[in-house]
């Protein structure tokens, strides 16, 4: 369920459920989403569908292989965030 957005549309805010839990027993987290979806758009995994989430801010550059570096916050930036 999407519960919030970002004011200009293009941050979306999920809510998971305290006790969600995977089939063997570890509790799922944001962390595991993210992973997903930046597995997702691996150019190693060379998914025929990663285009379909290309809207997703560097979802195309990340697929495409770019080199990328980790703001202080470890969230993934390319280097024209630098420039």
């Amino acid at each position: 369920n999407v519960k919030e957005t970002g004011k200009d549309g293009t941050e979306y805010l999920f809510h998971l459920r305290q006790n969600a839990k995977f089939s063997n027993g570890d509790p799922i987290t944001a962390k595991d989403f993210v992973y997903s979806i930046r597995r997702g758009f691996s150019p190693d995994l060379a998914s025929r569908n990663a285009y379909l989430g290309y809207d997703i801010k560097y979802a195309e550059a990340y697929n495409s292989d770019m080199s990328f570096v980790r703001d202080a916050q470890g969230q993934f930036l390319l280097k024209k965030d630098f420039i």
